[in-house]
């Protein structure tokens, strides 16, 4: 049977590794492929101990096994499932094997055949999949954590200028306080900027798709970059077709503002004299076309290959045309940019949209908004952030009651007091917010909860709503933006 030609010839164009030892562990035969992995001729192993193709270091042990084989032998693999089997070559390196033996009687006596397999590289990818899963898992803790450090001290600087906007008439005043709510809005766009790109990297950025008036929507984003274009002393025109002004669409609002918002925001950075032109059009029935085209600098062709790359910008983060593109895909778009330098650059976006009925909603100016005697709850254990949301609510005409941790609030509770609308700070000493939720869902408590965090995390949010919380509020929070959560849940 060994000398039949035609098994020879299969054996020998086999892809993995073959040989075939005697019971004293002698090479009696090996295929082309053992010579590839190991680096002997056929002749040069032929006969020879098989410990010749084991590192020195581990041969003793070799022995053993092979001997405890001899005595039992059985149908194995070997070096898997975490198991380490190494071989080594006639240069005396080393690879990573995986070895199935299986018993064979030639001519009356008991041969062992071995298939031999070099999975070195695929250990090294393996190896290299764990280093990169540590590396995401440690660069999400740090994202998560620097969110929560950053957002929690910026959630004071932007409700406090929300609430003395409400506050400041004089002109002066209303200048400075202009300002620092610019800065402020800088610093969170930088912040949620970083936050999306991670978001985007591990694959949890999540899109919803809402009915958006166009017409309002592209006026909304001009209304707020004009003021940025109007301090550089730049002209921004925003043009809609005229069956914008009856038309909406499906799609992800916050998300195509933010493209938009970035493109115009990227646009006048690189403008120095004249201006920024957006235009909306609908392609068919069912693309929306929206180019942002300006009069700036331009850009290089070394710059176009990265244009798109995270931190390739040579100001700023660098994310904001990363995340534009990724997003723009997520929403199964295209973003596209055409440029000359010295005269400028035009960013087309094509999304696909649903036409739908139009129906627009009219904006609620945040005071005195209807709520009548509504009690609000605020536990959090931050002295400022209870003020904030005490001030926010008292100029919508709300009555608070106040908790300094998860306990207090379901002391409150406990005591048979009500409240229409809980809002619940996440850590806490004591009893956290979702610890504290569940034990009033367990008491029978159903007043609405709403998590106020400045973890903004998908897994976050899915932790809150699964500890018995109705919705989640990001800080730092607009009074727009609780008067809102106050309309939904009250």
């Amino acid at each position: 049977m060994l000398h039949d030609s035609s098994l020879c010839a299969v054996i020998d164009a086999a892809p993995d590794g073959i040989l075939l030892v005697d019971a004293e562990g002698v090479i009696v035969m090996t295929n082309t492929q053992m010579e590839v992995l190991f680096q002997y001729s056929k002749e040069e192993m032929f006969s020879e101990k098989m410990e010749m193709l084991i590192p020195t270091r581990m041969r003793s042990r070799h022995l053993q096994h092979r001997l405890a084989y001899a005595d039992a032998p059985t149908t194995r693999r070997m070096g898997v499932r975490g198991t380490e089997l190494i071989a080594r070559k006639k240069d005396g390196s080393e690879m990573h094997v995986e070895v199935s033996l299986s018993p064979l009687s030639v001519g009356g006596y008991m041969h062992t055949i071995a298939i031999v397999r070099d999975v070195t590289e695929q250990l090294q990818l393996r190896e290299a999949q764990e280093v990169a899963l540590a590396s995401t898992l440690a660069k999400s803790s740090f994202l998560a954590a620097m969110s929560h450090e950053i957002r929690t001290p910026l959630h004071g600087v932007v409700g406090w200028v929300d609430i003395l906007d409400n506050m400041v008439v004089e002109e002066k005043h209303r200048a400075c306080l202009k300002g620092l709510k610019q800065c402020a809005d800088s610093l969170m766009h930088i912040v949620n900027d970083v936050l999306d790109m991670s978001k985007i990297s591990a694959g949890k950025m999540v899109l919803q798709k809402h009915d958006i008036d166009v017409h309002d929507f592209a006026h909304d984003i001009h209304a707020t970059m004009a003021v940025i274009a109007e301090r550089k002393g730049l002209s921004l025109t925003t043009t809609t077709s005229s069956l914008m002004s009856s038309l909406a669409v499906a799609t992800d609002a916050p998300r195509l503002r933010q493209v938009i918002v970035n493109l115009v925001i990227n646009a006048i950075k690189y403008t120095k004299r004249g201006g920024v032109n957006v235009v909306y059009t609908m392609q068919g029935s069912s693309e929306l076309h929206i180019v942002v085209s300006d009069t700036g600098t331009g850009i290089v062709d070394s710059k176009m290959a990265v244009l798109f790359e995270p931190f390739e910008l040579s100001t700023g983060t660098g994310l904001g045309l990363s995340i534009c593109k990724s997003l723009v895909g997520l929403l199964q778009g295209t973003l596209s940019c055409l440029t000359e330098v010295g005269r400028g650059s035009t960013f087309t976006v094509t999304v696909p949209v649903q036409i739908t009925e139009l129906a627009v909603s009219p904006k609620r100016a945040v005071a005195h908004a209807g709520f009548g005697d509504k009690i609000v709850l605020v536990v959090d254990d931050s002295k400022v952030n209870r003020s904030i949301a005490q001030h926010m609510l008292k100029i919508m005409g709300v009555q608070t009651e106040i908790a300094i941790d998860g306990l207090e609030a379901i002391q409150y509770f406990a005591d048979g007091h009500t409240a229409s609308l809980t809002l619940m700070d996440l850590i806490m000493p004591l009893l956290g917010g979702c610890a504290a939720t569940k034990q009033l869902r367990e008491m029978g408590v159903t007043t609405p909860i709403v998590a106020v965090s400045a973890s903004a995390f998908v897994h976050d949010v899915e932790e809150c709503l699964a500890s018995g919380m109705n919705d989640h509020l990001s800080k730092p929070f607009t009074s727009q933006q609780l008067q809102d959560m106050l309309h939904k849940w009250m």
